[in-house]
């Protein structure tokens, strides 16, 4: 007679499918590869980042949902899962904010950069260009993306409370 597989199995399996599943989506992407750097150019400047830094979140977010819908469909039964499940949204909350932050200090129109000559001493009938706004589009999706984690975190933890106390 064949033993069922051990749901720890079943978890790591479901966590292997989620990083194959993030390294494929930032390769179609962003042509990604997990050993190398991922340039972007903007405004003249012209920056690479390491490859985890766009990695690790898309993979704890990825771990993220997987594991909810998963979740959801047992009834936040098995509390491994619910471990992982926590963990990986609290992780992808500290992650994100540590990338705002980092990504904030790129950020021309919020980080206190001067441009020379100052905007105060050009003459009057000169326009101002408008700024490159794509940051600040980074920066909002990723509170967004904590907010939405957060909420489905409070929920997760208050449907396995009400679990463990139906026992």
């Amino acid at each position: 007679m064949r033993r069922p597989i051990p749901p720890i199995f079943k978890d790591l399996l479901w966590l292997g499918i989620s990083f194959l599943l993030s390294v494929l989506l930032l390769k179609i992407v962003l042509n990604y590869n997990l050993f190398s750097g991922v340039a972007i150019a903007m405004e003249g400047s012209h920056i690479t980042y390491p490859a985890l830094l766009y990695f690790v979140p898309v993979f704890l977010l990825l771990s993220f949902v997987v594991f909810f819908i998963r979740q959801t469909t047992l009834r936040f039964s098995r509390k491994w899962t619910n471990g992982i499940l926590v963990l990986t949204g609290a992780f992808f909350i500290i992650t994100v904010a540590l990338l705002n932050d980092f990504l904030g200090q790129f950020n021309t129109g919020t980080s206190g950069w001067t441009s020379y000559p100052p905007l105060s001493g050009l003459p009057e009938e000169e326009t101002i260009t408008a700024r490159d706004t794509t940051l600040t589009n980074l920066i909002f999706i990723g509170k967004v993306l904590q907010i939405i984690v957060g909420v489905a975190l409070l929920f997760i933890t208050y449907k396995w409370g009400r679990q463990r106390s139906s026992r």
